[in-house]
């Protein structure tokens, strides 16, 4: 089960995302087979629970998953869109993947 805690800094990291100076555009849909407005869309439907539409649920796991793994150079604006370390999220995408059944 996935805290309350969980939820808003999944929320936080949707956010960041799509809107966070963290991916570039060129090459945004690539990492996660949505267009950024696409991907928007799936992250306004995030809603706090523990089951998640397929499309939602792809998202969250994209949006962890790269701002974990991905080269990011705005390493300086990471606290200011995100409550959590890379280590947290690490932790936090293995507690998502493991709850949904994402490799």
């Amino acid at each position: 089960m996935l805290t309350e805690t969980d939820h808003q800094i999944i929320s936080k990291c949707l956010k960041a995302a799509a809107e966070g100076p963290f991916f570039p555009e060129w090459e945004f849909s690539t990492l996660f087979g949505f267009s950024r407005d696409e991907f928007r869309r799936q992250a306004a439907l995030y809603e706090p629970q523990d089951d998640q539409p397929v499309h939602v649920g792809y998202a969250v796991h994209n949006a962890l998953n790269h701002l974990v793994g991905y080269p990011i150079d705005a390493e300086d604006q990471w606290s200011a869109w995100i409550p959590a370390t890379r280590s947290e999220l690490k932790v936090l995408l293995t507690k998502w993947c493991d709850h949904f059944g994402y490799a």
